[in-house]
């Protein structure tokens, strides 16, 4: 296996040249996608699905809450679909940044469960605003103004089952309760801690393989042991390939007749899966290049891809009924390539609902 065996299989396997059936089938296979940007995390949906849903599909899904918003792998806002919501309670229930808050405000911290409770008794759903006025009311003069216990306690709320954020562009504004999708609320259960990582790393290896077990933990955010462990679960169910002498696994093959040379060519969004997955970057990127993709405070840009290489990093404007794109390109960029960003670039504006305006590559 050589640097492009590797990249393209990925490809195949992560949706990009063998594409998935729908929306919640491509959210459930690759175990959430990154959503801090909640229309780029669109964009990643609507580059992996045949056929390609537009933004009224995806809103019924969220009405519907079939897809539900929940901080997940990295401690970072990934949509869900609603089944997967005790999977990710069980692996990530007491691996919740903040911990330290309710360690060192146990009063407060019990005393806002206490209230938000209350209110789940009452109702099927909360503005975010209310959750900060019941924080206050506990919290004042206790925290500075750069304190993070509001985050905190809402991804402390989402990873014990109490509620979920509706998704919403920009950002989420609503959360829903769990009463709104089902009576009973997630019990921790320590006997399905282990097996729902083990779940969550066979579809890692399945959807995002050939990876290592380094990339899983990149990945998933959790540690050398308990990757360990999840690994020795599902070990008899991987096929293993040695990669620049490192282990490499996958699970299941991949159809022969979709592992064509060239995929043609995506506009991908910001924190694609392809970008947010791997410990290495050099598979898809030249190393001179990473710097533009992956930037400071974790920021990953959108990128032009087309086959296995990645021509440049793009952006985009909105004005008006317009949509301009810009690409900053790693090097020359092809007519025939050129040709497909703008074509690309066309779809992508119709999907937000704008006309194109200019597109810009140099």
């Amino acid at each position: 296996m050589n640097t492009k065996d590797l990249a393209l299989e990925r490809l195949c396997r992560n949706g990009l040249l063998n594409p998935f059936v729908s929306p919640l089938d491509c959210i459930r296979n690759l175990g959430g996608i990154q959503s801090q940007f909640q229309q780029f995390a669109e964009v990643s949906i609507r580059n992996r699905c045949t056929p390609s849903p537009a933004i009224q599909d995806l809103a019924e899904l969220y009405r519907s809450h079939r897809i539900i918003n929940l901080w997940g792998q990295r401690h970072t806002l990934h949509m869900y679909t609603a089944e997967d919501w005790d999977l990710v309670c069980h692996v990530y229930h007491n691996r919740f940044f903040g911990k330290n808050y309710r360690d060192i405000f146990p009063k407060e911290f019990a005393g806002i469960l206490e209230n938000l409770n209350r209110e789940c008794r009452d109702r099927d759903r909360i503005a975010k605003k209310d959750v900060r006025e019941i924080t206050n009311r506990y919290m004042e003069n206790l925290l500075t103004e750069n304190d993070y216990f509001e985050y905190a306690l809402i991804r402390h709320c989402c990873v014990t089952g109490l509620f979920f954020g509706l998704p919403e562009k920009p950002a989420i504004k609503t959360f829903v309760f769990h009463r709104a999708v089902r009576e009973n609320r997630w019990e921790k259960d320590i006997n399905r801690e282990l097996p729902a990582v083990g779940e969550l790393m066979a579809r890692y290896f399945e959807f995002y393989g050939p990876a290592s077990l380094e990339d899983f933990r990149h990945w998933a955010g959790l540690t050398a042991g308990l990757s360990k462990k999840a690994l020795d679960l599902i070990r008899d169910r991987l096929s293993a390939r040695t990669f620049d002498g490192t282990e490499y696994y996958s699970l299941g093959d991949i159809p022969r007749a979709e592992k064509a040379e060239s995929g043609g060519l995506f506009l991908l969004g910001k924190f694609d899966p392809l970008f947010v997955s791997y410990r290495r970057k050099d598979w898809i990127v030249p190393e001179k290049s990473q710097k533009a993709v992956w930037q400071s405070a974790a920021r990953v840009e959108a990128v032009v891809l087309d086959g296995t290489k990645a021509l440049g990093t793009w952006r985009h404007s909105m004005k008006g009924k317009q949509m301009d794109l810009r690409v900053f390109p790693f090097g020359t960029i092809s007519a025939a390539s050129r040709k497909r960003i703008n074509r690309r670039a066309e779809e992508l504006a119709f999907f937000w609902g704008k006309e194109l305006g200019s597109v810009i590559a140099e």
